[in-house]
């Protein structure tokens, strides 16, 4: 049966959110876990893992085999946090949304890479609490991402039940720390501590609180609607003939779109919130924008998928 909607919004601009509880649950236990790592070219072919025993995982064959848990991680000798850039034995498993947003339970999930390559590609790989990245050091994941984290929860806790009413907005949330804190998860959604000029200013945000979030960045919030997780990294589009880079990261019920540079003047964003100092309470106001589409902006138009694009995922619930 159709799952039920709850209008969150008032007037035109409705936030639709459906409930996350519908999919058909499928059953692969038993089978072997695979190591998906930073991605290579190899014939016009891009590595996304490796099995246990060493064998190489190509994104297409994702789309021809089944493949048991997938763990999002280093290759076992970079032991490189991708926030502090300190060496460790080893890192820890970080929840990318996190796990208060309700990433949990058991995923089937996907090479955003690979689905971008033929979207009729079933996602045969799972994992199994929740989608996670072993890219940082336990410091930065109980430190300095928890208290990101304690904000990201405070934004999201009204909307992880199914009975979702409009009172639920003007609860108070912290914005300038759940934005530090997107920043943060964005970095640990790569397999390379290797940074940007973009993911500098990322850093920065997260680590020096003091200061205001670097300017430059554009931080655009739109309603989801959707039960699945899409974490898409470095994707490049042309938007108003200027080259911009973007990171998205879908989660029932907010889309967050982060820019190199501030693209989108007329939707929905934070950047009112930049200065404000970081444990600041703020009242949530109904989001008045129409749901973002499914695949926008991940799939409009000419674009170009940068270094991390296979270890970005799309997920859906199993």
């Amino acid at each position: 049966p159709a799952p039920r909607l709850a209008s969150l919004t008032r007037g035109c601009g409705a936030l639709r959110c459906w409930p996350k509880r519908y999919a058909q649950r499928n059953s692969s236990e038993g089978l072997p876990a695979h190591t998906m790592t930073n991605g290579s070219a190899r014939f016009g072919r891009k590595i996304i893992g490796y099995t246990p025993d060493g064998k190489q995982v190509y994104a297409n064959d994702l789309s021809s085999e089944a493949f048991g848990e997938i763990l999002l991680q280093k290759d076992p000798a970079d032991g490189i946090c991708n926030i502090c850039l300190k060496e460790f034995s080893a890192l820890s498993e970080e929840h990318v949304p996190p796990k208060c947003t309700g990433n949990r339970g058991r995923y089937r999930f996907i090479s955003y890479l690979n689905f971008m390559t033929d979207s009729s590609t079933k996602p045969l790989g799972f994992s199994q609490n929740g989608i996670k990245y072993r890219t940082v050091c336990t410091e930065c994941n109980n430190i300095t991402l928890k208290h990101c984290d304690d904000a990201i929860s405070e934004l999201f806790n009204p909307f992880l039940d199914d009975n979702i009413s409009q009172e639920q907005f003007g609860v108070s949330y912290r914005p300038n720390l759940v934005i530090r804190g997107i920043l943060g998860h964005f970095l640990s959604a790569k397999t390379s501590h290797v940074r940007s000029t973009t993911e500098d200013l990322f850093v920065r945000a997260l680590q020096n609180m003091s200061d205001p979030i670097p300017e430059q960045l554009g931080f655009y919030v739109l309603p989801y609607t959707l039960p699945e997780i899409r974490i898409v990294r470095d994707l490049l589009l042309v938007v108003n003939s200027s080259p911009t880079l973007f990171n998205v990261m879908k989660v029932y019920p907010f889309a967050f779109i982060v820019t190199s540079e501030r693209v989108f003047a007329p939707f929905p964003n934070w950047h009112e919130y930049f200065e404000l100092n970081p444990d600041s309470y703020v009242r949530l106001e109904p989001l008045n924008s129409n749901p973002v589409r499914c695949g926008w902006p991940e799939n409009s138009g000419a674009q170009v998928l940068g270094l991390h694009a296979a270890q970005s995922v799309i997920a859906f619930p199993a």
